[in-house]
């Protein structure tokens, strides 16, 4: 039966973490490496570039069938209006809208509300989407233990609107504070792609795979070292939708205290970065592959191995997500997270070979 209020649903949860945790104690008791977790897997909120996305998927939807092109023709239109929101440097690292600021406190009742253990542990994106999807997720009195992976992040497009900030400027952040960005200074993604990842290099640059910063940008050759012109950004709360992206929209409420000349300093820098980024070579024409991504995705089986939590939640992105589940789960047939989506699982892992044994959906 339900619980009948939250008093009710904690009391459930704490009894079902207590007895997930002595069967994992027995398990190292009787000497195998089997271990058990509740995962929760979930999707950041509502951002800025994915309302646009909509707006000019539609719009170029209207246009070629006013025009009378094929089903084809109407399809490439739209992925084409759809690249160009994502290739828009106004959308680097884009952040939640005021609805996505919504769906995620709404994703919040619904998490404490479930009868499943509550996550102990968790780990999430460090792009500004997901970490503020975090921010209004998971109460501070109930998860202090927030780690940025660098790992979880979007797939890697080499656009503005899938980098991100560096961690300094993150980790300044006051919505952000109680986060742990360790993992991300130390150890900053550098993802080789396939050569075949490049769509018509130039002759010369084969010897030359992306390679990625903690400024979360592309770039060849060694990696650089982070950017000392953007500098890190004192007090202020960035809880809210716009952040200075130069969109007019109605500011969340909750984010009234949100300082104007930081949202403008982010924004310079933002733009600045992307301008930068999007003058390299290659950098358009790159995109980790899904074979990489799902690679990359079944690394969070070590990290879940490495945990001391046999409860924790993973907010990510959507084709981080989809690699996951169709991928390293094996379950082809998972369909696509929506905005704020929460998916619970129950998993048992071989931590000697830190590999996959068993998985249940339970939500």
């Amino acid at each position: 039966m339900a619980p009948k209020n939250l008093k009710a649903t904690f009391a459930l949860q704490q009894e079902l973490k207590s007895n997930n945790d002595d069967a994992n104690q027995h398990v190292k008791a009787n000497g195998t490496s089997l271990r058990s977790y509740t995962l929760y897997l979930i999707r950041h909120g509502e951002a800025f570039h994915n309302v646009q996305e909509k707006i000019a998927e539609k719009e170029a939807e209207a246009l070629a069938l006013a025009q009378g092109l094929s089903p084809a023709e109407v399809h490439l239109k739209m992925m084409l209006a759809r690249q160009r929101i994502l290739d828009d440097p106004a959308f680097f690292d884009s952040p939640l809208t005021a609805g996505g600021i919504q769906q995620a406190h709404e994703a919040s009742a619904k998490l404490y509300s479930m009868i499943f253990p509550l996550p102990t542990e968790v780990f999430v994106s460090p792009l500004q989407r997901t970490l503020q999807t975090a921010a209004h997720l998971f109460v501070p009195e109930h998860h202090s233990n927030v780690r940025v992976r660098e790992e979880l992040r979007e797939r890697l497009t080499g656009r503005p609107a899938d980098n991100r900030y560096s961690s300094s400027v993150l980790a300044s952040r006051k919505s952000f504070a109680r986060f742990s960005f360790k993992n991300l200074r130390q150890n900053s993604l550098k993802m080789e792609f396939d050569i075949d990842s490049f769509n018509g290099s130039d002759e010369g640059d084969s010897e030359l795979l992306p390679m990625f910063d903690d400024m979360g940008n592309v770039h060849l050759g060694e990696t650089a070292d982070e950017d000392d012109s953007e500098l890190p950004i004192d007090g202020g709360d960035d809880l809210g939708p716009d952040f200075g992206l130069g969109i007019d929209i109605d500011v969340d409420p909750m984010a009234s205290d949100l300082d104007r000349s930081e949202c403008r300093t982010l924004d310079a820098s933002a733009t600045s970065m992307s301008s930068s980024m999007s003058s390299s070579r290659n950098v358009q024409r790159c995109m980790e592959l899904e074979k990489d991504l799902q690679i990359r995705a079944g690394k969070l089986l070590s990290i879940l191995c490495d945990s001391e939590s046999c409860s924790v939640a993973v907010l990510s992105h959507k084709a981080y997500l989809r690699a996951l589940e169709r991928g390293v789960f094996g379950r082809e047939e998972a369909s696509e997270f929506g905005n704020c989506e929460i998916r619970v699982y129950t998993i048992t892992l071989d931590t000697s070979s830190k590999s996959l044994v068993k998985t249940e959906r339970l939500l």
